[in-house]
């Protein structure tokens, strides 16, 4: 015998057998959004760092000092979340 919709409850309802399942977990989706995002994050400091290299030394260095440091707010934010906390 199938189950048959309610419309009612949380999660994936109206299936009432199904109403606790998760697509993706918190950690499973925190770690593809902290991959895709680390990834862009990179490419994006590698095409500017190209540009900064062409700068002053001391320009160069700030720069790349704050793109070496930066991501490390969102990526705490991220490891929160993920977390539940």
């Amino acid at each position: 015998m199938q189950a048959k919709p309610t419309g009612d409850g949380p999660g994936l309802a109206p299936y009432p057998q199904m109403a606790n399942y998760r697509l993706m977990s918190r950690s499973s989706a925190a770690m593809l959004i902290g991959l895709l995002g680390f990834t862009a994050y990179v490419i994006f400091v590698m095409i500017v760092g190209d540009w900064v290299l062409t700068l002053h030394w001391a320009l160069q260095l700030l720069y790349f000092a704050t793109a070496g440091i930066v991501w490390v707010f969102p990526a705490k934010r991220l490891i929160y979340w993920s977390a539940g906390k």
